[in-house]
């Protein structure tokens, strides 16, 4: 009897251990691929969150592997330095959306139906809003025999971070190659200022100055709406047209595009 209820301790000490695991662990994957490691499969890189769906939306998650998963999903503010304006305080608000059902168990070759809805609507009415739309996954265990020894092991849990934009209703529609020819340019020394006058968000592909070329690793950040964003030349004396490519909803370069900095305006 104090065997069976040992074991049934140390089963329910793993499972916690699993929560919290699942709870605390964080991969950020925002440049949007879809989570092919765990074979966890999603159907997009991005999420549009349309304001004239007052039921929400739905987002599908497919495990295309042999082993059930438990997976929790939620929507979070993104890091600071992704959506960091050059003229603002990033804000540190909690979300104001909820994910049903927020943990749920998804069996092999099962699909599971998510479903996202804005509980409570203080987003600017003006422009779009950027979340991040979190999947955490971690594998089941296998059960082990009655007999067989309990041992100390390390579960991963593996998490994807996909970009989910917000825009209320009355903004026009959305055309990524308006937005990329509206985009300014402003080279100071070793930087670059980018200002983007519409009302969307703007994510870089590609930037450069000449032969100077901005690292990916600088391109997460994104121009927010209204606003700015300054990057970093990695030459001392940059010179030449500016070229540049965004991402559409799609997380696809669009063409690229060349100006002259000379000719921007101040």
């Amino acid at each position: 009897m104090r065997l069976r209820l040992f074991r049934y301790a140390v089963r329910l000490l793993n499972w916690l251990k699993v929560i919290i695991l699942l709870l605390s662990s964080s991969t950020y994957s925002l440049a949007g691929n879809v989570n092919e490691y765990s074979g966890i499969t999603l159907p997009s890189t991005r999420i549009i969150y349309s304001g004239k769906e007052t039921k929400g939306i739905t987002f599908a998650v497919t495990n295309n592997t042999p082993t059930p998963y438990l997976m929790q999903s939620r929507v979070t503010t993104l890091p600071t330095s992704l959506v960091e304006e050059a003229h603002d305080t990033p804000s540190l608000a909690t979300s104001p959306f909820i994910v049903l059902p927020p943990l749920v168990r998804i069996e092999s070759g099962e699909t599971t139906t998510l479903r996202i809805r804005l509980i409570q609507n203080t987003l600017p009415t003006n422009k779009e809003s950027v979340f991040a739309f979190q999947i955490k996954t971690i594998p089941s265990k296998k059960k082990r025999e009655d007999n067989a020894k309990e041992q100390a092991h390390m579960t991963l849990a593996l998490q994807n971070t996909l970009k989910m934009f917000y825009r209320p209703e009355g903004l026009p529609p959305y055309k990524v190659q308006n937005v990329a020819q509206a985009l300014q340019f402003k080279r100071q020394g070793t930087q670059i200022t980018v200002t983007n006058p519409t009302v969307f968000y703007a994510t870089f592909a590609d930037l450069s100055v000449g032969k100077s070329i901005i690292g990916n690793k600088a391109l997460l950040k994104m121009v927010p709406p209204l606003g700015q964003q300054t990057y970093s030349l990695p030459d001392i004396e940059p010179s030449g047209d500016v070229r540049w490519q965004l991402l559409n909803e799609y997380g696809i370069p669009t063409e690229p595009m060349t100006r002259p900095l000379d000719n921007q305006k101040k």
